[in-house]
């Protein structure tokens, strides 16, 4: 069996191609449709109530206004509120009643009904258009890598292929076999900007490989940092790849100009194509940007703008891309730009003091990072945050052939090696090996994930007053002899810090808030953890799992909230912590957690400033009360 990996590509004629988009198209709908019904009723969007439905299941009945109703059937609700909706979705309206087969549909039907809202309704229905198109891409790319199932298992399959060839990567592989994306939010494979074949070219989910343009930069017009005593972002570059530096001065001496003047940016050649060619004439007629004649081969990981290289021994970049996905343009501002390395060298500091922490957690560094810089502006397109990027340690440099760094949305994803859920897997694998049924099997292998993903994530928010969004993308759990061992974590972008907890590490005012990553609300830590750990990780992959098993929730939510309270006790018997950790304890067992809101946000622009819903806590419901003690 040949599975096609990122470094195999594949021919077919445009014609079945098409054919195949076409025949995902009507399943896209579907899928985009449900995941903005859910997000609405979670989100409470919108006003809803429950009623029974003709099959003596339940119906949810959305009302946008006094004169319609929109009937969804929904066959299953879960502990946070997800549910598994049925076909057909009603509206009755105008004595009329039809199905609602798309989101598009649904949202037309909303903005007769909020004409305030009626500019980003439009605006949210393109979004969610350009979505179902690519998810139907996804769709096909996957159909079209897959080759047939074999007999080992994906971890094992890993295993052999990182032992015998040097420049594979796991982490590279996974990332690029999900499909699904962002679990909570329909506009999950939003990518406006890019044309369906620029989607086919650049895109993770189609093994792509990108070359990446090095871009010489003059001083006199860019800034650049890096974490205390680390090399800079030209340094990392010109250091991971060698041929660089030859082709670099070679390229900046033949215009009789001096090397030691330039840095260098590196740039996604779509950005370079479409942004830097068009917003920086006047910067490239100069020469004080030039391009360097030479490419350096990256492949894109789940954000498509960050991209890891062939050698698990060089750096990862995050690139800067004028392409809307999910609710914002994926650019990389002045800001990320300093903060990413000063928020390295904190959690760093923190790890080396904190032995606990350092055994927990892998803070991957953004180690350095750059951006153009000048009094020149540009009405359409602000020209710092366009032109920018960070490098990042590779998550794979450390490991050793028994272990493998599994992105926390690859568990929820299929795997290619034996088509199942790779989750479902692990934990099939497990019931087998243990001699167990599925259900302990599933309640045994989550209390060894939540040990390996929530203890570090507590101690650094109840001890130092950080907050990571620890969320399935930007959460990497190594993986040892088929168990979790350690958690590695990745983008400081979506941090939150409570001043006063983290003062006696980092220097007041070094970090910037202009994204709003500094709070004097500890709350807002208990928030960002509720989101992200909760909602979005453990939530998905828990509902995964009760769906594809048919196994209890509560039983597994038992388990995280034993892990939760054995965390809590160990740093309540510490006088230091003893107050903090109450707080947060009282926060994380009261009723009720918190959700982000992501369509409110979108449909108020609030980008940078979080807004929450409350939602079931199921540490209560499933854990702390009610549960059954024995399987």
């Amino acid at each position: 069996m040949t599975i096609l990996s990122s470094h195999q590509p594949f021919q077919i004629m445009q014609t079945d191609m098409r054919k195949i988009i076409q025949e995902k198209l009507p399943i896209s709908q579907k899928r985009i449709l449900h995941k903005l019904v859910q997000a609405i009723v979670r989100e409470e969007v919108l006003d809803y109530t429950w009623g029974k439905s003709t099959n003596d299941g339940k119906s949810l009945y959305i009302k946008p206004s006094h004169n319609i109703i929109i009937k969804v059937p929904i066959q299953h609700t879960y502990s946070l509120g997800q549910m598994d909706i049925e076909d057909p979705i009603i509206i009755e309206k105008e004595n009329t009643v039809h199905p609602i087969d798309t989101p598009a549909q649904f949202i037309e039907e909303l903005i007769g009904t909020r004409s305030s809202e009626s500019g980003n309704l439009n605006q949210l229905k393109i979004e969610l258009e350009n979505s179902v198109i690519n998810d139907a891409l996804a769709l096909t790319a996957a159909k079209l890598r897959q080759g047939g199932n074999i007999s080992e298992s994906t971890l094992d399959y890993l295993q052999k292929e990182q032992s015998s060839n040097a420049s594979f990567s796991p982490l590279v592989f996974l990332e690029q076999w999900v499909i699904e994306g962002h679990t909570l939010h329909p506009c999950s494979k939003t990518r406006l900007g890019l044309s369906e074949n620029e989607v086919m070219v650049y895109a993770p989910e189609w093994g792509s490989k990108v070359d990446i343009i090095p871009l010489a930069i003059h001083k006199s017009i860019s800034s650049f940092s890096k974490i205390t005593g680390g090399s800079s972002m030209t340094d990392v570059l010109l250091k991971d790849h060698r041929y660089l530096e030859e082709a670099f001065k070679e390229n900046i001496t033949r215009l009789h100009l001096e090397p030691e003047e330039y840095d260098i940016i590196p740039v996604h050649p779509w950005q370079y194509e479409h942004t830097v060619k068009k917003h920086y004439r006047t910067e490239l007629k100069q020469k004080l940007l030039i391009p360097i004649d030479t490419t350096i081969p990256y492949q894109p990981l789940i954000s498509f703008r960050s991209l890891a290289p062939n050698n698990r021994m060089q750096h990862h970049i995050k690139t800067a891309l004028n392409v809307q996905m999910t609710s914002a343009k994926r650019i990389v501002s002045p800001t990320s730009v300093w903060n990413g390395p000063v928020i390295s060298d904190l959690l760093n500091t923190i790890s080396k003091h904190d032995l606990e922490i350092n055994n927990s957690i892998n803070f991957l560094s953004e180690s350095s990072g750059g951006h153009y810089q000048s009094n020149r502006k540009e009405a359409s397109l602000n020209l710092e945050k366009n032109l920018s990027a960070l490098i990042r340690e590779n998550p794979e440099k450390n490991l050793t052939n028994e272990e493998i760094a599994v992105p926390g949305a690859a568990l929820i994803n299929t795997s290619p090696v034996t088509g199942k859920v790779l989750i479902v897997e692990l934990i099939e694998e497990w019931s087998m090996r243990k001699g167990i049924s599925k259900e302990s099997a599933a309640a045994d292998f989550i209390q060894e994930y939540a040990s390996t993903l929530i203890p570090g994530l507590i101690n650094l928010i109840v001890k130092y007053g950080i907050s990571l969004e620890a969320h399935l993308q930007n959460a990497l759990i190594i993986f040892e002899n088929g168990l979790p061992s350690k958690l590695s974590i990745r983008d400081n972008g979506g941090i939150r810090i409570l001043e006063e907890r983290s003062s006696a590490f980092i220097k007041k005012g070094k970090i910037s808030n202009e994204t709003n990553l500094l709070t004097s609300e500890p709350l807002d830590l208990y928030k960002m953890f509720s989101h992200a750990v909760i909602h979005n990780h453990l939530g998905e992959i828990i509902v995964r799992i009760a769906r594809e098993l048919k196994v209890s929730e509560a039983l597994q939510w038992r388990q995280v909230s034993d892990v939760i309270q054995f965390t809590l006790d160990d740093l309540k018997t510490r006088m230091l912590h003893k107050e903090h950790a109450d707080h947060f304890e009282q926060e994380l067992f009261s009723t009720r957690t918190y959700l982000k809101s992501l369509i409110k946000m979108r449909l108020s622009d609030a980008i940078t400033e979080n807004m929450y819903v409350s939602a079931p806590n199921p540490l209560i419901q499933g854990g702390k009360e009610n549960i059954i003690e024995s399987l």
